[in-house]
């Protein structure tokens, strides 16, 4: 038995329905659509779930979970839940947020230390440290802090974006074996995928750790957010805080952020427009594209020269348009495609590919993410940390296994 065989006969009972019934109904023989409840097969492609579904009269709810049990029994459900993580995190590429603030002038501090109580005193106290840094003509924040508040976020957003002020997050992260679940990692890029698709200047880091154990245990504020002057220390749920600007201090956090630096590593590299991704393009062996139509794949062919020989196309429309082909930078002389590559169709309902987005593998395991910002404004994103680069590359390894149409 597997997930999916009991999930299956689960509303196989309910419906009251029979193996030789469904197997008409489906058009599938009698004998396999018996293996299938049994669990000893599995149906080739999520199509047929569907088709399964549908016959069984199941409600929206219901087809959804017996969907996701297929996906579950087919992929395991540790690289499931990566899977949901990951198409979560593109679905965040499909729109840059912009956040409105007021720019009246930042408060001032007269006394050295303050202490602060309460979520809304410390987002309040982290708001107007970033302000005063942003108003500055070269500014730094250095972070050392998971990417948990959302308010951070904007805040950084809001006041940094298209300004001269560098920004320095280290994170930490779980240290998971190969073949672990790695949700907790995936989670943190999501988190940052905000800012990471803005116009800030961010650079993430990252070192390993338990997380549970270094944030939530007798380490009383172990985050800290430190500015040229200023300081403020923090629980991880925001509820408690020490502000400085004492010179002295502010030097000494000046430091264990650069000790912090030696260790960590950096999370990703992002650049800015097309030339980039063509670079990385030529300068790899190409293996799998994720793309909204075949334009992914034209802009690929036209600039790099190692395609994979079983190289894999994942696409959600198989039609391309002058627009689309124009938008990549892609020649329409390259429309008129001879070669034979092995072309695959994503169902839109279970994984809708935004257009904007395209998602690149090299044999080898490295990872790219080219995404249309705004009209004709592009990031291209390489993934380094390697728990991030290796569920990824399993991501796109396994989309021929739970997200296919015929």
């Amino acid at each position: 038995m597997s997930i999916f065989s009991e999930k299956l006969k689960e509303y196989m009972e309910l419906k009251n329905e029979k193996v030789y019934t469904l197997s008409k109904m489906c058009d599938i023989s009698r004998a396999s659509m018996y293996k299938i409840v049994q669990g000893t097969r599995h149906p080739s492609r999520v199509e047929m779930v569907y088709q399964i579904a549908d016959a069984l009269g199941l409600s929206p709810f219901e087809k959804k979970k017996l969907v996701e049990s297929y996906q579950i029994t087919m992929i395991g459900k540790n690289v499931y839940e990566e899977q949901n993580h990951i198409i979560h995190l593109i679905d965040l590429f499909r729109e840059r947020k912009q956040f409105q603030v007021e720019w009246n002038p930042a408060e001032n501090h007269i006394e050295e230390k303050k202490y602060l109580y309460g979520k809304q005193s410390v987002n309040r106290e982290i708001r107007e440290m970033i302000k005063r840094e942003a108003g500055k003509e070269k500014g730094k924040i250095c972070m050392i802090c998971q990417p948990n508040n959302e308010f951070l976020q904007q805040m950084l957003i809001a006041y940094c974006e298209n300004k001269e002020v560098e920004i320095y997050h280290i994170i930490c992260m779980e240290s998971k074996e190969s073949g672990e679940e790695n949700s907790y990692n995936l989670k943190n890029l999501t988190q940052i995928s905000t800012i990471l698709i803005s116009d800030c200047k961010y650079e993430a880091y990252y070192y390993y750790d338990d997380v549970q154990s270094h944030f939530y245990n007798l380490n009383l504020l172990p985050c800290a957010i430190i500015t040229e002057s200023e300081i403020i220390q923090y629980t991880p749920d925001y509820e408690y805080a020490i502000y400085d600007h004492k010179k002295e201090r502010v030097e000494v956090f000046h430091g264990i952020f650069q000790q912090f630096m030696k260790t960590a590593r950096k999370m990703f590299r992002m650049e800015h427009g097309l030339e980039k991704a063509e670079e990385w393009i030529d300068d790899h062996k190409i293996e799998t594209i994720l793309s909204y139509d075949d334009a992914g794949y034209f802009l690929v062919k036209q600039k790099g020269k190692k395609l994979a020989q079983n190289l894999k196309l994942f696409v959600s429309e198989q039609k391309v348009s002058e627009y689309s082909l124009s938008k990549w930078g892609a020649a329409n002389s390259n429309i008129d495609e001879p070669e034979k590559i092995k072309r695959y169709r994503i169902h839109r309902e279970l994984f809708p590919v935004p257009e904007n987005f395209m998602m690149i593998s090299e044999c080898k395991g490295s990872i790219i993410i080219i995404f249309e910002k705004e009209k004709q404004s592009w990031g291209v994103l390489e993934i380094y940390e390697k728990s991030l680069k290796r569920s990824m590359y399993q991501f796109i390894s396994n989309l021929d296994k739970s997200f296919l149409v015929y």
